[in-house]
C-alpha cells in the first residue's frame, strides 16, 4: 500500500512556489543579471513554507505509518530530524541512503539559507549559486535524460566553491 503524506494545501503552495521560481529563472535569463533581492525574497518564502509543511507532513507520516507494522518513508529532507521526531513518537527507525549525489546549486543555496538564515547570506553567495543554478538548468534543458544531465554536470562542475566574504 502506498500513502502520500503531503496534503492538498502543501501541493498547492508547492506549485505556486515552483511557478514563482520558474518565472524568476526566466526573468534572470532575459535580464542577463541576478536580482539578489528577488532571490532572497523567494528563499525567505520557501523557508517559511517548508517549516509549515514540515509540521503537517510529519504528523501525516506518524498517522499513516502507525497503521502499518513496517513502513518505508521516502524523504528528501534532513533524515536526522525526521528520525528523531519519529523515535520520540515511539517508532523504530532505520535510515538508508539510496544514493550519494552532489546537490544542484539551488539545493545548496536552500540548504545554506536554512542553516544560516536568509538574512545572513551575503549577496555574492546568492548570486554565485543562482548563476550556477542557471548553468545547471542548461545541462538539464539540453539533455533528454535528467539523470544523465545531472551526472554530466557533476563530473564537470561539482563540488563547486561558494564565494564567501573575506
Amino acid at each position: 500500500m502506498v500513502e502520500c503524506y503531503q496534503d492538498l494545501e502543501s501541493s498547492i503552495s508547492s506549485r505556486n512556489l515552483s511557478e514563482r521560481l520558474l518565472l524568476l529563472e526566466a526573468a534572470e535569463r532575459i535580464r542577463g543579471r541576478i536580482s539578489v533581492t528577488k532571490w532572497r525574497d523567494l528563499l525567505r518564502e520557501e523557508l517559511r513554507y517548508a517549516e509549515e509543511r514540515w509540521l503537517r507532513e510529519r504528523e501525516n507520516i506518524v498517522e499513516k505509518a502507525g497503521r502499518h507494522p513496517r513502513s518505508l518513508v521516502l524523504y528528501g529532507g534532513s533524515p536526522k530530524a525526521l528520525k528523531e521526531y519519529l523515535e520520540r513518537r515511539g517508532f523504530s527507525v532505520n535510515v538508508v541512503f539510496t544514493q550519494r549525489y552532489w546537490r544542484p546549486p539551488l539545493e545548496v543555496l536552500r540548504m545554506i539559507a536554512s542553516l544560516r538564515g536568509v538574512e545572513e547570506l551575503c549577496d555574492r553567495v546568492i548570486s554565485d549559486c543562482v548563476q550556477r543554478h542557471l548553468q545547471y538548468l542548461d545541462y538539464i534543458l539540453l539533455s533528454g535524460n535528467i539523470d544523465e544531465a545531472h551526472e554530466k554536470w557533476t563530473r564537470e562542475n561539482a563540488p563547486f566553491p561558494i564565494a564567501t566574504p573575506p
